[in-house]
This record gives C-alpha cells, sequence and structure tokens, in this order.
C-alpha cells in the first residue's frame, strides 16, 4: 500500500511546526524557530541573486552584540521552479533569546531592520517528559545504499535483487543514493516507490537534477513514518548535489534521518560539509547521516564531520573495509554518522554485486 508524503501537508507542517503570525521585509523573510518559547534558530531566505548578507545581532539596550557577514547556506526551489537563497543564524554565532532586533544588510540593498517579536514564528516539536520515560523503540537497524540506478557493474537489471537484500537485512530505515524515477535507462520505474511498496514501508524521494525528461536523487525508506522532509540543494561545482533530511516519528520521540551523495572535488566537498553541519545545527533530535560521500576516512571533509558525529565504520573498527571495491580503486566511501549519544551495537558490509557499491548497515541502541 502506497505511503508517499503529501507534500501540501508538509508545506503546511514544515519543521513539525505551527505558523503562528507571518511578516516580511519586501523579497527577504525571516522566520525565528522556537523550542518551549525559546529562540532556537532565525532563517533568512532572500533573492537568488544575493549570495552574501552582512547580519547586525541588537540587544535590548540597542547595542551590537554580533556582527556577521553570512554566505549563502543553500538554495531552494519554489513549486514554480524559481530559486531562492537560505541563511542561518544558530545560538553558535549567538545567545539569540539575548536580542531584540536584526539589522540587515544586502548588497544592492539598503539596511532593513526586523524586530524579534514581529518574525514569523514556528514552534519545533520535542520529545516530553512522558515520552522520554516510555519508549516504544530502543533499537534501530540502518542502511546506506548506493544502488547505482538499479544496475550492476555490468549494467544488468538488478531493482529485484536490491529488494531482496534490503528485504533479507531487515533494516529500519534506509537512505538510498542514486535513485532514478522515470528515467529511460532503468525503464522510466519510480525506484523508490517501487522499492517501498514492495517492503510496505513509507518513503521520501528528493530529486537533485533532471536526467533525460526523468528525475535524479536520494531517497528514504522506514519502517517508520516520514514526518517531514526536506530536499536541500548543495553547493555544486557540476552535478547537482542534494542533502535529503527527514523527520521519522518512532512513536514515543522523533529522529532525523538525512541521506546525502557528494560531490567529486575535494573543495565542494568542503563546501557542501558545511552546509550539512549548518543544517545539523538547526535540528532538536538526534540526527543520523547517511550516504556515499566519495572520500576516505583521512579527508579533512570526513575530519571535520567526525568532530561532532561518530563515523560508526570508523568506531567499529572497520575503517578499512571498503565499501566500493574495484581492482583498480577501492576503499571505503560511504558512511553512516550517528549523534554521539546513539550507541552503536554492530557494522556490517553486505558483499553484494547487485550494484557498483557495498551497502553497509548499523544497530544502533537509542538513548534510555
Amino acid at each position: 500500500m502506497r505511503k508517499q508524503i503529501s507534500f501540501m501537508v508538509l508545506v503546511i507542517m514544515i519543521m513539525s511546526g505551527l505558523v503562528i503570525k507571518a511578516s516580511s521585509q519586501g523579497e527577504i523573510d525571516i522566520t525565528k524557530y522556537l523550542i518551549n518559547d525559546q529562540l532556537y534558530y532565525l532563517e533568512i531566505k532572500t533573492p537568488y541573486e544575493v549570495k552574501d548578507i552582512i547580519i547586525e545581532a541588537i540587544d535590548p539596550q540597542n547595542e551590537i552584540v554580533n556582527y556577521s557577514v553570512l554566505r549563502r547556506d543553500f538554495y531552494r526551489k519554489s513549486e514554480e521552479g524559481s530559486k531562492y537563497n537560505i541563511f542561518y543564524i544558530t545560538n553558535k554565532m549567538t545567545n539569540l533569546n539575548k536580542i531584540s532586533k536584526i539589522r540587515l544588510y544586502s548588497k544592492g540593498n539598503k539596511e532593513i531592520k526586523y524586530n524579534i517579536e514581529e518574525l514569523d514564528g514556528v514552534y519545533l516539536e520535542t520529545p516530553t517528559l512522558e515520552a522520554s520515560t516510555n519508549k516504544e523503540v530502543t533499537n534501530l537497524r540502518v542502511m546506506t545504499y548506493n544502488i547505482h540506478h538499479g544496475k550492476s557493474l555490468l549494467g544488468r537489471d538488478t531493482l529485484k535483487d536490491i529488494l531482496a537484500l534490503i528485504r533479507e537485512s531487515d533494516a529500519d530505515i534506509i537512505g538510498i543514493q542514486e535513485v532514478d524515477n522515470g528515467v529511460y535507462r532503468s525503464k522510466f520505474r519510480n525506484q523508490i516507490k517501487y522499492l517501498a511498496e514492495n517492503l510496505s514501508m513509507y518513503y521520501a524521494y528528493g530529486d537533485n537534477f533532471n536526467y533525460f525528461g526523468g528525475k535524479y536523487g536520494n531517497g528514504v525508506i522506514s519502517k517508520y513514518p516520514i514526518v517531514n522532509y526536506e530536499n536541500i540543494l548543495l553547493p555544486s561545482k557540476s552535478e547537482q548535489r542534494g542533502l535529503l533530511s527527514t523527520t521519522i516519528d518512532l512513536g514515543s520521540e522523533r529522529i532525523q534521518f538525512m541521506v546525502t551523495h557528494l560531490g567529486l572535488y575535494k573543495s565542494e566537498r568542503r563546501e557542501q560539509i558545511e552546509t550539512i553541519k549548518k543544517h545539523m545545527d538547526t535540528v532538536p533530535y538526534e540526527k543520523i547521516l547517511v550516504g556515499d560521500f566519495n572520500s576516505t576516512q583521512d579527508t579533512g571533509e570526513i575530519s571535520s564531520l567526525s568532530k561532532t558525529m561518530l563515523d560508526t565504520g570508523y568506531v567499529s573498527g572497520n575503517n578499512h573495509q571498503p565499501t566500493y571495491d574495484l581492482s583498480i580503486v577501492s576503499g571505503r566511501i560511504d558512511y553512516l554518522f550517528i549523534s554521539p549519544s546513539l550507541q552503536l551495537n554492530q557494522y556490517n558490509v553486505i558483499k553484494s554485486r547487485a550494484s557498483d557499491h557495498y551497502p553497509a548497515v548499523i544497530d544502533i541502541e537509542l538513548p534510555q
């Protein structure tokens, strides 16, 4: 039975929130996100051509407590296809609950002032005390899998083999990369829908670019309901890359499950990792980040991410177990990162030639 997320519901319920008031200044909008009436972060939306902005945070005494030059974190597309940029201001930059105004400058625009109290407000949901003492889910099995648009190295159609592998693994949540939708090379199938429906699981899909009339991107399949998702288009030099960020309801709590496929160039991967880290700063839940990072563990981009997240392959002693294993090149380039508060119980790589990548699987335990 189909369990696809309703896009219109997601627009209304973005970030599990309830919009309580709306205001804007011209073409630049700021939205505040709150937890228990405390300011968690600010999101600034600008026209696509505005790549940099200057922010002054002002306290109730009219003193400037923070001055920052922000570069675009990522961009989104509207339903009509137009692009707009997103910037974040988080509590890592300044104590947001001690400021009363924001002064903003951008190229070609005059100074714009915003009163924090008058901004759009979105309340984020967090686990309640009752939920924290009555967990329904304590363990998860998570997989990352680059399925190579359902083809083997020799070009054989292997989507049914991939389906069988996922079913046999008994994974609860799967992050999938290189997923086709309506592309001739994969028989015009909606691959994520095919897998999810045959597994009787929920799914979300984030396409990153058009491919010969179809779509190509990342997907998430889950035994548990996906209550929100957002496809973030990462800064990219050649092929457009993305981060599909989903909020999954485990019954008594929620987790943020993210899947990505990074670029081929080190410079763009570093920028993409920084964008992902900024997004994670806005997430109030335990986090899991998986995907094809096109990087080995000794690179700067992986080291940067490992400062805040646990690299499960490394901490389990499987750093040199390849997930991409050919005669000319072999290495671990597919990763499963988890919040430090999550406990890793097992890490495993499944050596299957249904794709050009091996899937990796972890068993984790949620905080008690």
